[in-house]
């Protein structure tokens, strides 16, 4: 069922995973990779990192009807297959190499 948690996002977050970013069907693999990007981008390296859930909405805000009728490199369903299952806050942080 869409927007449920299930398969393996659910089993993740039962076994105690904070947060899990997963697809809700097959994606573009290009596409994917560059919606990784932009979602670390956001959440781990930008001036001010937001939260998964809003890297993930601003993702998914990019596909638009009028970028898919001019065109507009990297628009794909992919781009909305996302969603965010933990708390709408969670925050990444990247842990100091010892």
């Amino acid at each position: 069922m869409l927007g449920d948690y299930g398969g393996f996002a659910s089993t993740l977050l039962r076994i105690g995973a904070a947060g899990v970013v997963a697809p809700l069907w097959n994606v573009k693999d290009d596409v994917a990779a560059a919606v990784a990007r932009a979602f670390y981008a956001a959440t781990l390296t930008a001036d001010r990192p937001v939260p998964a859930a809003e890297a993930m909405r601003a993702v998914r805000a990019s596909y638009t009807e009028e970028a898919v009728r001019a065109g507009t490199d990297g628009q794909h369903p992919t781009l909305v297959a996302y969603q965010v299952f933990g708390h709408p806050r969670l925050r990444l942080t990247r842990e100091s190499a010892p």
